[in-house]
């Protein structure tokens, strides 16, 4: 027998539930796009929708237009879908050095720690995060309850800001919390530099999110400082070779990882990276808009670039053996050639800043270290506690022809203006460079240095001072 409506209400008005349906109910506005309905919108509309002139005559005044929101744009013209708000903007990423910093101190090896020390020395010296870090933006605000890894780098940075180079400080407060940053890591084994990087990355990544719902939707995410510094996009194109309809999927990256085992230079990596496939035979591609299988054209290309591009180079076999190749690379890197089609992008030119590099049979054994540009555009070997100077061009040069070293991980900084410089060098009128010599201390121009010898550069640089 069915139970009369006013049966029911009776029932829910009882006292024992009166203050449950007394409670208020309280909305937050969804941070998620139904991906679906914004679809089904595109492709449909409304048999009884107002005509065109109908719209125009009903568009809300100056007055009511304040009160009535604009549709929002859920992605652009190539699918690529857009974030509903930004956490960080990239506007305030700041690639050039804030103010000049000399290079710091060296880093105690704490027991197979060169991996961690060459990666560290890298990102202290990565203008934009420094930046960053430095102003105080982060640990300002932190709503991070346990470990922050931010806070950490943060603390470390100032600490290398207030060393000199002849000194070498400790990482422990870093390499004590190696477990945090990746479960698989180990204190006193030789780790991989780049995995431990990626695994770095996230940690600030998940610094930066701490205090926000964790079911934020991803593209929010993806606003943080660290994507908006080191984040970019890729887009995978699909183009029906029949129709020519294009289908694009987009991937974000923090680095780009290339295949070394057919190229000899890292334009040849990109290329070969970039390099479209086509889809056939027992491959086929089922058409969106045939509905058949057919021949397609397949192509990864980058959508978006970052500001900050890590480029690793795999080096090592699955088994954790090394490929010992020699990659010819350039200071400067125009990705021009290598961006999708499909957008338009501004110049894409990149300045070479640092330079990790292996010297080993595998992964696991040998020794890592790296090269870092100060903000005065002098270049520095960071070799656990030594801090050398280098003279860049004989030494990179040579990598991967002595001593097994090879080159893992290139970082770069996207240039701005038209002088080709982004850091602190730029705005100095010129460079002395000071040396030893037998007649005691003499300075030179920068053109004066760039005609020393090789073979005696050396031997002879104390230090480079700029001249107002």
């Amino acid at each position: 027998m069915a139970t009369h409506p006013q049966t029911l209400d009776s029932q829910l008005l009882k006292k024992s539930n009166a203050a449950f349906l007394a409670r208020r109910i309280q909305f937050k506005e969804s941070t998620r796009v139904d991906q679906k309905q914004e679809n089904l919108k595109k492709k449909y509309k409304p048999v009884n929708g107002p005509s065109h002139e109908l719209a125009q005559a009903s568009t809300p005044s100056t007055a009511d237009s304040s009160r009535t929101s604009n549709p929002v744009v859920t992605e652009d013209r190539n699918g690529f879908r857009l974030p509903a708000k930004t956490l960080f903007s990239k506007d305030k990423v700041q690639l050039s050095w804030a103010r000049p910093r000399p290079i710091g101190p060296g880093l105690r090896n704490l027991g197979n720690t060169c991996f961690l020390n060459s990666v560290l020395q890298c990102l202290t010296y990565t203008a934009p995060l420094a930046n960053y870090l430095l102003s105080n933006q982060h640990k300002g605000s932190c709503k991070s309850d346990s470990y922050c890894m931010m806070c950490q780098l943060q603390n470390h940075v100032a600490r290398c800001s207030s060393h000199s180079r002849n000194e070498a400080i400790s990482p422990g407060a870093i390499v004590s919390k190696l477990r945090l940053i990746g479960k698989q890591f180990k204190l006193g084994r030789q780790e991989d530099s780049h995995e431990f990087t990626r695994h770095l990355i996230d940690a600030l990544q998940k610094s930066c999110l701490a205090g926000f719902d964790s079911k934020l939707d991803n593209r929010i995410k993806e606003t943080t400082a660290i994507h908006q510094i080191f984040g970019g996009y890729f887009q995978s194109q699909v183009k029906c070779m029949k129709c020519g309809h294009e289908s694009n999927t987009f991937e974000t990256y923090l680095d780009v990882s290339l295949d070394i085992k057919h190229a000899g230079t890292i334009h040849k990596a990109f290329r070969d990276y970039t390099t479209p496939e086509i889809l056939s035979k027992d491959n086929q591609y089922r058409c969106d808009k045939c509905k058949v299988l057919v021949d397609a054209r397949k192509q990864m290309t980058i959508y978006d670039a970052p500001k900050i591009l890590c480029i690793h180079l795999k080096r090592f076999t699955f088994t954790g053996q090394k490929i010992n190749r020699h990659i010819a690379f350039e200071t400067k890197l125009e990705l021009g050639s290598f961006m999708s089609n499909n957008k338009n992008h501004p110049h894409l030119s990149y300045n070479l800043y640092g330079v990790l590099v292996h010297a080993g049979s595998s992964c696991h054994s040998g020794h890592y270290y790296c090269y870092v540009k100060s903000s005065d555009g002098v270049w520095y070997c960071m070799d656990d506690s030594s801090v050398s100077w280098s003279s860049y061009v004989p030494s990179f040069h040579e990598l991967g022809q002595r001593r097994g070293e090879i080159l893992i991980l290139l970082i770069l900084v996207l240039i701005i203006g038209e002088c080709g410089e982004t850091g602190y060098r730029a705005q100095c009128k010129r460079i002395h460079v000071v040396l030893r010599t037998g007649q005691g201390r003499t300075t030179l121009s920068q053109a004066e240095w760039s005609e020393w010898p090789q073979d005696q550069r050396r031997s002879t640089y104390i230090h480079q001072r700029q001249a107002v």
